[in-house]
């Protein structure tokens, strides 16, 4: 009897140091390198990702990431993701890379990226804020369209066009459009909680930039007048454009931006060296 004892307890014993050693074996494979496992994202050769179990999503390498199909990233639709930290060496995020990962609220970019591609971030809903490095000289069309929560946006320095970018992010209350930017079709478009603009000279295109952002109060035009159709579309605001400028003809300020908007010209005149703007009430007019 004590001998069937002994054997068994040898057998489990046997069994535990088999489990034990199977545990050690797993937990190497998953610690060799950077104590993590990467995977070779899909048609990106030299790119890896890794997701935690923290929910942040790590990607490195060199390049281009690829451009996806509506719903073919690898991240599509991901509830686990959280936090994105893109890794200095990748210089583009591809069509439809994060688009529905909706409990993502953080993401850093790395300061030699390029290129955000059209719907990147789309309806990534808890992204409350992001800062484009000046790296970026392109962001795609619906780049970050419909992120609701997000309150501010820091764009990079040297973005020529903003078309469709931010639509639809209905709590954004603070951005600065920096001067170089030409084209803002529907850039802003749904922007409800937005107040206060100000549009660089260097902005020639407008085309529903700002259509119901039932929230803006006031807009200033610091150049030429650019193409208006549908800007402040179910807007009410007061506008303000450079006075004497000859851009801003009676035409232009009967054009259809939509909405009901008060008008008024401002002068910029040098005093101690500083600029004061003057208001010019024969300039002022109410069109709705």
């Amino acid at each position: 009897m004590r001998k069937r004892i002994t054997e068994t307890m040898l057998c489990l014993a046997a069994v535990m140091l088999l489990m034990i050693a199977m545990c050690v074996v797993v937990y190497a494979d998953e610690t060799e390198g950077d104590e993590v496992t990467w995977t070779q994202m899909p048609n990106a050769e030299g790119i890896e990702y890794y997701l935690d179990e923290e929910g942040a999503l790590m990607i490195q390498g060199e390049g281009e990431m690829p451009d996806y199909d509506w719903g073919g990233s690898p991240f599509y639709r991901n509830a686990d993701i959280r936090k994105v930290v893109i890794k200095d060496g990748i210089t583009r995020i591809g069509d439809y890379t994060f688009n529905y990962c909706t409990s993502l609220s953080s993401v850093e970019f790395p300061d030699g990226l390029e290129t955000i591609g059209k719907y990147a971030f789309y309806n990534c809903s808890s992204i409350r804020s992001i800062v484009l490095p000046d790296s970026l000289t392109t962001l795609g069309e619906y780049a970050f369209s419909n992120c609701y929560r997000m309150k501010s946006a820091v764009l990079s320095r040297n973005l020529k066009v903003i078309d469709c970018a931010f639509s639809y992010c209905a709590q954004l209350k603070s951005v600065t459009i920096p001067d170089g930017v030409e084209s803002m079709g529907y850039a802003f478009c749904g922007c409800a909680d937005l107040k206060k603009v100000t549009i660089p000279a260097s902005v020639n295109n407008m085309e529903w930039s700002f259509g119901e952002c039932y929230g803006l109060e006031e807009v200033t035009f610091e150049g030429d007048c650019p193409t208006l159709d549908g800007a402040f579309w179910a807007c009410s605001l007061t506008a303000r454009y450079p006075y004497g400028n000859d851009t801003w003809t009676d035409e232009a300020l009967d054009s259809g931006y939509g909405g009901k908007v008060k008008w008024e010209g401002y002068c910029i005149t040098h005093a101690a060296g500083a600029a004061v703007k003057e208001n010019q009430k024969e300039a002022t007019a109410l069109k709705a």
